[in-house]
């Protein structure tokens, strides 16, 4: 039995090899580097992980051709020991260098799909696309009132909607609580040059503790100064912090 060990090891290796050829198409086939080299098993030599993707890809042939050939010795030994002794030989021998002919052989296919594969060029555009912005508001205050009341040391802020380009709507945000849990509780953004409220900028909560509340969404005409009115329906505090307009793409 000891005589089949070096035909063992030698499947083992090559399975090893296989293992390895696989990440490098993977990582080929991402254009991602596999390491800092890439080593050329059949030569000895390495290959950078900078280097093209065509000289890559001939580097993995290369090893697919010295496993393929390594597999065929192998198996013209198994069949001369088999014909000597048909008995010494385990069973799933044979059936395992079949699997890695089969492994070989699909491992061939992804690197003939590979050759196939452009290279990505490299782009030095600079993408300027948004998605979300956030503007800071209001910190925090808080008024005891059953109509539309800014008595909380508010001050105006200057919403210029030119100073977002492309932007498709607006929204309110704020972190809103209604003390003790005492009636609901109302924000919205109002317009102090007119004294108009923003339409769709309202939100509420009837929650004891802060909540943040989204308004639906909005757009704003044109630059205009702005303030954050408050008020509860029962008359009780309203509290408020972190308010913040978000701006969608």
């Amino acid at each position: 039995m000891w005589k089949f060990v070096p035909i063992i090891v030698a499947i083992l290796i090559m399975v090893g090899l296989i293992v390895y050829v696989r990440v490098v198409v993977f990582n080929a086939n991402s254009h991602q580097d596999t390491g800092n080299v890439l080593q050329d098993v059949t030569s000895g030599q390495t290959l950078s992980s900078n280097a093209p993707l065509t000289d890559r890809v001939s580097k993995i042939e290369l090893v697919l051709v010295e496993i393929a050939q390594q597999i065929q010795n192998l198996k013209n030994q198994v069949s001369t020991l088999q014909g000597q002794n048909q008995q010494a030989i385990p069973a799933n021998l044979d059936s395992r260098l079949q699997l890695l002919e089969t492994t070989v052989a699909d491992l061939n296919s992804h690197v003939s799909v590979l050759e196939g594969t452009p290279v990505p060029q490299s782009t030095s555009t600079v993408s300027t696309t948004h998605s979300v912005v956030y503007m800071p508001l209001w910190g925090s205050g808080s008024v005891t009132s059953s109509t539309w009341s800014t008595d909380y040391n508010s001050y105006d802020i200057t919403i210029d909607p030119g100073d977002y380009p492309g932007y498709t709507s607006m929204q309110l945000q704020v972190e809103l609580e209604s003390y003790q849990g005492s009636g609901t509780s109302y924000a919205e953004l109002q317009n102090t040059t007119d004294g108009t409220s923003v339409l769709s900028s309202l939100v509420s909560t009837s929650s004891y503790y802060y909540t943040l509340a989204t308004s639906s969404t909005f757009t704003l005409p044109s630059k205009g100064t702005y303030r954050l009115a408050l008020k509860n329906n029962t008359g009780y505090q309203t509290l408020f912090q972190n308010a913040r307009l978000k701006i969608n793409y």
